[in-house]
């Protein structure tokens, strides 16, 4: 279809409307300067980075590849970066990306996924829809992003590994503990140990 034209070099391809037909995987940098791309429900897996340069684009994206860089003011669906050795993700400092659905955002144990902006000390926007956006969020290290205007970002240092290195917003790196001694009745009678409490 369109996109396979698209591909060979001809773009002219009349609508100017790349509508996915199947899933799509690139094999290094994907550049929409004009235009659009409509993932129709289908995933974009990439091995390089995703510029969007002037173009409109819609669907879900998985990014596969090592020291990948996210360009231009962007709305995913679904955005997946997993990885099992240390890698970096860039996110372009002059523009924003936002998740609609899920964020999926792994390293592993020793082997952080390290979220970082284009220019140091400059922090790069990365918004998660607050209505109905999804996160899963382990083992990271985190320097100048911005979560402003949408959901804040959860990953805690002691339970999913993360690391807080600076200059992050809407961000939470830890989590509040409760202390104190339970009673059964008002304050006399502790409720002993072995016993699950639940907060809610």
């Amino acid at each position: 279809g369109e996109v396979t034209t698209l591909a060979n070099g001809n773009q002219a391809t009349g609508s100017g409307v790349y509508v996915l037909g199947s899933a799509l995987d690139v094999a290094g940098d994907l550049g929409i300067y004009s235009g659009e791309i409509n993932g129709s429900g289908n995933t974009i897996t990439l091995s390089g980075s995703f510029i969007n340069g002037a173009g409109g684009f819609t669907g879900n994206v998985i990014l596969d590849g090592t020291n990948q860089t996210l360009t231009g003011n962007t709305v995913f669906n679904d955005l997946t970066k997993t990885v099992t050795a240390a890698d970096t993700l860039y996110f372009d400092f002059t523009s924003r990306q936002s998740v609609s659905g899920a964020l999926t955002l792994n390293g592993a144990a020793s082997q952080l996924l390290s979220l970082r902006s284009t220019k140091t000390g400059s922090a790069a926007n990365l918004m998660l829809d607050g209505s109905a956006g999804l996160q899963t969020l382990d083992n990271l290290d985190v320097k100048d992003n911005d979560a402003s205007g949408g959901l804040e970002l959860a990953c805690n240092s002691s339970t999913e590994g993360c690391v807080n290195s600076g200059n992050n917003t809407n961000w939470r790196f830890t989590t509040t503990g409760i202390t104190g001694t339970v009673y059964t009745d008002s304050g006399t009678t502790v409720i002993g140990a072995g016993k699950t409490v639940s907060i809610s």
